[in-house]
């Protein structure tokens, strides 16, 4: 499967495959978004990823408060649409630099909150939980040797 999308508004598009077609259904994802009270996204910060408004909308993005990215973190500040609220701190690269690049890889017209929170970069420990949830390594990588 491609990857899933995301839009600005939490709208969650997972049924598009590889070749540009759709399944039919959105395996269960629609029913845990639905269900729950507050949903929050973990997705790799990419232009395809993050878009503007996603094609099919298979998860409603109304329950959907908070997407972490591989760059930041984007929540709902008073509902409507996402807003960058933090930004992963990388060694010798300044604030500004981080933002640029992740508007780079965001596909609307990024909101940047006023404060705007550097989140440091994970424990060894926060890690180690991380890998439990992602035992294949789907979602964080294959494993480096500083990883």
């Amino acid at each position: 499967m491609a990857s899933p999308a995301i839009d600005k508004l939490g709208n969650i598009n997972s049924t598009r495959t590889a070749t540009g077609q759709f399944i039919v259904g959105s395996g269960g994802a629609n029913d845990i978004v639905t269900a729950a009270r507050e949903t929050v996204v973990v997705a790799a910060q990419r232009k395809q990823t993050f878009v503007d408004k996603v094609d099919y909308i298979t998860s409603p993005g109304s329950g959907v408060r908070c997407v972490i990215s591989t760059l930041g973190r984007f929540e709902k500040v008073g509902g409507g649409e996402l807003v960058l609220t933090g930004y992963c701190v990388a060694e010798g690269r300044s604030r500004e630099q981080i933002v640029a690049s992740i508007r780079e890889r965001c596909g609307w017209e990024l909101k940047v909150a006023e404060t705007l929170e550097a989140l440091d970069p994970p424990t060894a420990q926060e890690l180690a939980l991380l890998r439990v949830f992602d035992p294949e390594r789907f979602f964080l990588g294959k494993a480096t040797s500083n990883a």
